[in-house]
């Protein structure tokens, strides 16, 4: 019974033994290979157009044979696309201080024809490594939808719809005037747009992104708003009486909006305010916004002050209408010269240089060192020197010390000469009297010596040498 159970210790002895020899090979044999990537998936991917390297790396002397595996097939199989593909290298290195082997794989600049491969490793009697399959993310390729903005005076929400995919969203918004616009990021399908100007027009591109970022290959999706007007009106311009005011107790009063319309005012209603010679109010009426004449009629003839008011939602709490003198004149006291027609009242007609008038801000180019006449005409009758005021931006011409500056007023005209462009000299100048006025652009151009000045040297030096030959020929 001894002998029995000594040698069943010996056999459960020999087993375990074998179990550990065999786990102790197996063990070799998986550790003897092993596989890394660059750059390591996040979240399991890796970003488009980078470079993916793969190392295979082997502790055991083997010059048998190793080989990468691409969806199960050998990189020198001519049946794998990676074998003849230009973003592919390939690479053996050894170190033989520590024994150890190594082969790299390169893949440049990965796309989505990438995304999905398996890509192992295996070296001839040593095993193979666990292989790796390749999940490539690139940005959307889908356009975003349905952008819509609602503009308020000086900033604006924006919404659209939320693109599947898109983690992120890039908007940029510029107004006509920037060069450049304010770009933001958001996670969410709608922004608010913030430090706007008012009465402005905007542009806004939306772009869908991931953690791949952003696609530059497909267009972008745009829409443009326009921000809400939060000035108050202008005066009325052109106030005056149509028609005759001699034996009558009615007359009609006309004006235009010219000034509002110039600048993209918006307006609620025009209130038109008739008083007597004693101060009483003896007629008030709210007239639609576009009203441009009003036909008065009172009980009896006499002296009258009329006052037009162009209101909005941001009038000035206060503010005074254009007013305008009328008399009727009574039958009893026939005027001894017959009634002056009505005169126009004085205003700036702005023209460009094609002979056209204008409403839009004129350009001018001046080349440097000449110089130029910038010309506002007055229409209308009377004496309008000193009425009429030139302004570059901001300040009045007037209280500037540039003598290259000289205003002249004559025949009508109002005239800004610039006598020598200089650089400074560029910018905004206005004419104004009253409520109208006139824009223009000055630029300063340099002098040019170009191909075409000496063209017209060699034709002047051509010119003379041919008078020359001419003398000598008589």
């Amino acid at each position: 019974y001894n002998e029995y159970k000594s040698y069943l210790r010996f056999r459960v002895a020999m087993f375990v033994f074998s179990i550990f020899v065999v786990l102790a090979l197996l063990g070799v044999s998986e550790a003897a290979v092993s596989m890394s990537v660059k750059p390591e998936p996040k979240d399991g991917f890796i970003n488009w157009k980078q470079n993916l390297e793969v190392t295979c790396v082997w502790t055991v002397d083997n010059t048998r044979g190793y080989d990468f595996l691409v969806n199960g097939m050998s990189m020198l199989s001519d049946d794998n696309k990676y074998k003849s593909d230009s973003r592919v290298s390939y690479a053996v290195e050894e170190d033989d201080a520590i024994e150890q082997k190594k082969q790299v794989l390169t893949i440049s600049n990965l796309s989505a024809a990438d995304d999905g491969i398996e890509i192992g490793c295996q070296v001839m009697g040593d095993g193979s490594a666990s292989a790796f399959q390749l999940k490539v993310l690139e940005p959307p390729t889908a356009p975003v939808q349905n952008l819509n903005v609602v503009p308020k005076y000086e900033d604006a929400e924006l919404t659209f719809d939320e693109l599947e995919g898109a983690i992120k969203y890039q908007v940029t918004y510029k107004s006509e005037t920037e060069s450049e616009g304010t770009t933001i990021e958001v996670e969410q399908p709608s922004a608010s747009l913030k430090e706007l100007t008012t009465a402005t027009k905007y542009d806004v591109t939306v772009k869908a992104g991931n953690a791949a970022g952003y696609r530059d290959d497909i267009e972008d999706s745009t829409t443009s708003f326009t921000t809400l007007d939060n000035r108050p009106p202008r005066s009325v311009d052109g106030l005056n009486v149509s028609g005759s005011k001699y034996n009558t107790t009615t007359f009609k009063v006309v004006w235009s909006l010219d000034s509002n319309t110039r600048a993209g005012i918006t307006l609620t209603n025009i209130t038109i305010a008739v008083r007597n010679a004693e101060g009483t109010e003896v007629v008030r009426e709210t007239l639609g916004n576009d009203a441009v004449e009003y036909v008065v009629t009172v009980e009896e003839m006499d002296s009258y002050v009329v006052e037009v008011l162009a209101k909005n939602d941001f009038s000035v709490d206060g503010a005074k209408g254009e007013v305008l003198n009328v008399d009727l004149m009574k039958p009893t006291d026939p005027p001894t010269d017959p009634p002056e027609p009505p005169t126009k009242p004085q205003t700036l007609r702005c023209r460009n240089d094609e002979g056209y008038d204008s409403n839009l801000a004129i350009p001018k180019e001046i080349t440097a060192g000449k110089s130029v006449e910038l010309t506002c005409f007055v229409d209308g009758v009377g004496d309008f020197d000193g009425k009429v005021q030139w302004f570059y931006e901001s300040t009045n011409v007037a209280d500037m010390t540039d003598k290259n500056l000289v205003v002249t007023n004559n025949n009508g005209t109002s005239v800004l000469k610039i006598s020598e462009g200089k650089g400074s000299n560029k910018g905004n100048y206005r004419c104004t009297l009253k409520s109208s006025e006139c824009i223009f652009q000055v630029m300063v151009m340099e002098k040019s010596t170009g191909a075409n000045g000496r063209a017209v040297h060699l034709a002047f030096s051509l010119y003379l040498a041919f008078l020359v030959s001419l003398l000598h020929f008589f």
